[in-house]
């Protein structure tokens, strides 16, 4: 019997590494087939599990559970010009969350935006005014500062600044005829300004940004959504992870050497790990515990009889510790969410000599804190062939003649439990 209580302990160690996983899996969010997300105008990455649906705020780390072996990512459109997304898809052994941390904790970090440009529908009387460079300055700035709110306004604002810039060109250049209006392709009328190359290019660029912007626009009009790589082959013995870095891109202009220029910022706006794996019902985790229980085991001893002879005596019970430390392995209830999570468990005593097995179920706390109640089952050590009485030869011999009986009336067990 004690090989069995010794077994019990080795088969729990065993599965320690995988059990400490317990509080991603505890923590996860089950999903179907598919997840959204979008970035707000306050550069903070979104999900849902709807595509009208999208509030929820994803921390640094977010994991994801399905029942389902591959999961669709879908993104609402980013801007083409001033966004840019990198996403790393890796897989990594589902070992200890230890482990998972330091593969996969990064910062979030957001940048404060300049603010929502208004846009009125009069127009500046002095707008005719404006140099080529004031407008050149001035779209930059609509091309900065679009967003999800805005984006229609600054459109049709990108339009009117490429139709002025056109017109300032080809007043300059003296091109602006019958057979080369605004309307003109812009190849031939780029040929029909050959003096201002700069000035030219500088429009090519900008309307290069327009066209992508303009398709943007359409995918966002009719709520389309980008779908990132998808999450294939779920097991539970790994677990999928998608790194997202979302960095803002700054459309700059130099207006000495008319050059145009977009430059990536060093800091992304926001990094996010998306963990996604097997869902599972059950979690095992292992957990010490301080057992509160009232048992006692029988004792043996000898005594001289009135022939001098030893005999077999039974002396007081002896009591065990009515607080003492226990290995539990606790099978939590995953609901995808950790501030209450029940579970049953079992788990043995720590000690060789009185074995006790523990079953019984509890309640998980705040993910570190646990209570648990519920049957101690103790193994006693019998007498198999003596009596008491019996003239013996010592207690060796005692010892010898005892072996472990499974007691069938159970005590009842109060456990505390933390995980550090």
């Amino acid at each position: 019997m004690k090989k069995i209580v010794l077994l019990l302990f080795v088969t729990f160690l065993s599965i320690n590494a995988k059990a400490q996983t317990a509080k991603i899996s505890l923590t996860a969010k089950k999903i179907k087939k598919s997840l959204y997300l979008r970035l707000d105008n306050k550069d903070i990455l979104r999900y849902g599990t709807k595509a009208e649906e999208i509030n929820q705020k994803t921390p640094k780390t977010k994991t994801f559970a399905s029942n389902n072996e591959s999961i669709t990512i879908y993104i609402k459109p980013l801007n083409p010009i001033t966004k840019e997304i990198t996403v790393n898809n890796k897989t990594i052994e589902n070992t200890n969350f230890k482990e998972s941390q330091e593969v996969l904790s990064q910062i979030i970090s957001t940048i404060n935006k300049t603010g929502q440009l208004s846009l009125k529908a009069n127009p500046n009387p002095n707008q005719n005014k404006l140099t080529f460079n004031d407008i050149v300055d001035k779209t930059v700035i609509h091309i900065n500062q679009i967003n999800y709110d805005n984006y229609q306004n600054i459109i049709d604002s990108i339009e009117t600044n490429i139709g002025k810039l056109k017109k300032i060109v080809s007043i300059k250049s003296k091109t602006l005829n019958k057979n080369n209006n605004l309307n003109s392709n812009l190849l031939e009328w780029y040929k029909a300004t050959k003096n201002y190359e700069k000035e030219v290019e500088i429009i090519v660029i900008i309307k290069n940004y327009y066209d992508q912007l303009k398709t943007w626009t359409e995918k966002m009009s009719k709520n389309n959504f980008d779908e990132l790589q998808p999450v294939d082959d779920l097991a539970k013995d790994s677990i999928k992870v998608v790194e997202i870095s979302i960095s803002d891109r700054i459309l700059e202009y130099d207006a000495s050497k008319k050059v145009l220029s977009l430059k990536k910022q060093e800091k992304p706006i926001t990094e996010n790990i998306l963990n996604f794996e097997k869902f599972s019902r059950f979690i095992p985790e292992v957990v010490p515990a301080i057992v509160y229980t009232d048992l006692s085991f029988p004792q043996y001893g000898t005594e001289t009889n009135d022939n001098d002879e030893q005999i077999l005596v039974k002396t007081d019970d002896k009591s065990f510790n009515k607080i003492n430390v226990g290995l539990m392995v606790n099978f939590n209830y995953n609901m995808g969410y950790d501030e209450f999570i029940p579970f049953f468990q079992i788990g043995a005593g720590p000690t060789k000599k009185f074995p006790i097995l523990f079953s019984g179920v509890g309640m998980r706390l705040n993910n570190r804190f646990m209570i648990s109640g519920g049957t101690a089952w103790t193994w006693i050590n019998e007498l198999s062939s003596l009596n008491v009485g019996d003239v013996i030869s010592g207690t060796a011999e005692i010892e010898n003649d005892q072996a472990f009986k499974f007691r069938t009336t159970p005590k009842f067990y109060f456990s505390l439990q933390i995980k550090i």
